[in-house]
């Protein structure tokens, strides 16, 4: 039995703590943060603080807090022999050297309010500086109901996470950009929701390269002008026409 200390109260936190729920080999004993009522409809007593120096006894405490916090909040636990470990992506693991067993799970995912996917379908990216910490984070990875566990380093993780930022958090930019400009225009955003979907399916199937359609595939520079003539914000123009570029290159056509 896995005794877990989560430290934070985010969706990271709560994603972990609800899939605690659905295993026996893991126990939530505590949790530090700020967000105690993020936890109100949890359905399992669990001890509440907000103080960082006294822990109760156990085995792993996940620090699930924004990454400029990691090195804060590290220095403030009081060093015992549980293994100390962040959820970040871009973060070094000697954030946390004033522990002696230290180490990093990374969830690849997105995670929110309303839905969190099957942990068996989330990447757990993971480092360890030592064979304790290895263990016991691979363990509780597995306990997770996590299948794709990877080792990575510090570089190839903060690659990983910059792919992650490219594909989610840009492309919901996006989203959110396109939004404001059919309610502008009194069109329902919904009528653009399959296509999402296809889209986000096809790349199970296929690589990017294949997947590439549109009017900057086909070099349709009159397309083209007519979308960039009813743009008028000029930031979003400037993304249009760097994307543009960015294809009419890639399929030997010449740039705008």
């Amino acid at each position: 039995m896995i005794r877990l200390v989560l430290v934070g109260t985010g969706n990271v936190s709560k994603a972990i703590a609800k899939a605690v729920l659905e295993t026996k080999n893991i126990r939530l004993v505590h949790v530090i943060g700020r967000g105690k009522e993020l936890f109100a409809d949890f359905p399992m007593k669990v001890s509440y603080d907000t103080k960082l120096d006294d822990l109760p006894d156990c085995d792993l405490v996940l620090l699930t807090v924004q990454d400029h916090m990691i090195e804060s909040v590290s220095s403030q636990l009081v060093p015992n022999k549980a293994v100390v470990a962040h959820t970040s992506g871009a973060s070094d693991i000697n954030m946390l050297s004033n522990h002696k067993n230290i180490g990093v799970m990374y969830p690849l995912q997105t995670f929110s309010k309303k839905n969190c996917l099957g942990w068996e379908k989330i990447p757990i990216c993971w480092e360890a500086n030592t064979s304790k910490a290895e263990k016991l984070i691979l363990d509780f990875a597995q306990s997770l109901g996590a299948t794709n566990i990877v080792s990575l380093d510090l570089s190839q993780r903060t690659l990983l996470h910059l792919g992650a930022v490219l594909v989610n958090n840009f492309s919901n930019s996006l989203y959110e950009q396109t939004y404001q400009l059919l309610k502008k225009h009194q069109l329902d955003f919904d009528l653009l929701k399959p296509l999402i979907q296809e889209t986000s399916l096809k790349i199970i199937e296929q690589t990017p390269e294949e997947n590439q359609t549109g009017p900057a595939r086909r070099g349709d520079r009159v397309t083209i002008e007519k979308h960039l003539s009813m743009i008028e914000d000029i930031e979003l123009h400037q993304l249009y026409k760097t994307f543009t570029n960015i294809i009419l290159t890639k399929y030997k056509y010449e740039k705008l």
